[in-house]
């Protein structure tokens, strides 16, 4: 059966759906969310050992344009292509990726960390968009896990770079760095597990049959005969392919395509308050976060730590926010079925930008800006709206869209989300000016 209304305290949209046993679905997609975004945290919440090793580049400002524009091409590429490689590749390709560019850090020149932190950018494309596409047919909770994932990466990141800090000190500024990025790629390394524990729950070969047309609900240990049964079928001297392999029955291999401009178009009449709204929350989030942080505000009291501690506030408040959503389902459900509204609580965070101006020595409020209190009360309500508005918006779209689209919807969705980004990281160039 179908539910008419958004309502992320549903289990599942059909009664037949399994459970999500001991809810590793739900966690799984947790550790996964934050797996995707680890390396970009991992660059942008090391800008003080960046800054030190290449100072006067404006780290801060340069790697958002590096990774997200990237980003957005591979998007793209991944939207009409993405077929051609099976969605376990695109995952999993995406983390091994991650992992390789996780080390360049180590070779101490800035032109190869530049190329690692663009290739980062474009991996990110291929497993974000996929996740999040994976997940769009599941209940809107496992969308809330992905995002709340997403921001505890940026929280686990932040605690990890004042802990290397605290610990080796600033006469090991590359000792520090090094056992820094060498747990971030641990965690990475992990994911690659993770995806496959997600593979494996009985909620997510439900909904992927489901999403494919398969009809009937089926066991992992079906689903894994099935397999076994397509292999003979394609090995050489078994059955020919036409006759062992179905097109899109109970029993046949499941076809997978791009998204096309009409699929897409089809999404956005019914989901655009939705994709606009994730679109103008990144766009101004990225215009503030990290640039402002951590060039445009300083505290005599705190020194070089206080860029550190104001991106820890920053991810601290973004996981509050992702995370209230499962704790106050009702608000969240009234939010998301009310997509004007929603919009328009997005377009207002824009009023941000003109009150960080005002905590901005750059800009010429010395006497504001020596007072850390606004300046942190300020960051974290950034994060916060940052964190619920992002959350609702991408929980809500996948139910404003038909059925048949839903995977579509969540790919579309991250598109939007990755513009905003962009956008976000042109603009924080503005600050220079």
């Amino acid at each position: 059966m179908e539910y008419d209304a958004y309502d992320p305290t549903l289990p599942s949209r059909r009664e037949d759906a399994p459970e999500d046993h001991k809810n590793v679905a739900y966690w799984s997609c947790v550790a996964l969310g934050a797996g995707i975004l680890f390396p970009w945290n991992a660059w942008i919440t090391a800008v003080d050992y960046f800054e030190m090793t290449y100072p006067g580049r404006h780290v801060d400002r340069v790697f958002p344009v590096l990774y997200f524009f990237p980003n957005v091409c591979a998007l793209l590429v991944v939207l009409k292509h993405g077929h051609r490689l099976s969605q376990r590749a695109r995952v999993r390709g995406g983390f091994v990726v991650f992992l390789l560019c996780l080390l360049a850090p180590a070779f101490a020149s800035f032109a190869v960390v530049c190329v690692a932190v663009a290739l980062t950018g474009a991996a990110d494309a291929f497993a974000q968009g996929s996740l999040f596409g994976v997940v769009a047919p599941m209940p809107p909770s496992h969308t809330q896990a992905l995002m709340a994932g997403t921001s505890v990466s940026g929280l686990v990141i932040a605690t990890l770079r004042l802990t290397t800090r605290a610990a080796f000190g600033e006469a090991n500024v590359r000792t520090a760095a090094g056992a820094y990025f060498g747990v971030a790629a641990a965690w990475v390394l992990a994911c690659v597990a993770l995806h496959g524990v997600l593979e494996r729950t009985e909620m997510y070969a439900y909904y992927t049959r489901e999403k494919d047309g398969g009809g009937d609900y089926v066991t992992v240990e079906e689903a894994d005969e099935e397999a076994d049964e397509t292999r003979r079928a394609l090995a050489p001297g078994g059955p020919s392919s036409s006759s062992g392999v179905g097109g899109g029955g109970s029993g046949g291999k499941r076809s997978s395509r791009g998204v096309g401009v009409r699929e897409a178009r089809d999404v956005l009449r019914r989901a655009w308050p939705q994709a606009v709204s994730v679109y103008a929350v990144y766009a101004v989030t990225l215009s503030i976060f990290p640039g402002v942080l951590a060039e445009d505000v300083s505290s005599a009291k705190l020194g070089s730590w206080y860029p550190l501690v104001l991106i820890a506030c920053f991810n601290l408040f973004d996981v509050v926010g992702k995370a209230a959503p499962a704790l106050a389902p009702a608000l969240a459900a009234r939010a998301g079925g009310d997509a004007r509204a929603l919009l328009t609580l997005a377009l207002t965070r824009v009023l941000f930008v003109p009150a960080f101006v005002c905590v901005s020595a750059r800009r010429g409020f010395e006497a504001l800006s020596a007072n850390e209190l606004p300046c942190v009360l300020l960051v974290m309500a950034l994060g916060w709206t940052n964190g619920w508005v992002g959350a609702v918006a991408m929980m809500a779209a996948p139910e404003a869209a038909e059925a048949s689209r839903r995977e579509a919807c969540g790919t579309v969705m991250v598109l939007f989300l990755l513009s905003g980004l962009t956008t976000g990281a042109f603009c924080g160039w503005l600050w220079l000016l």
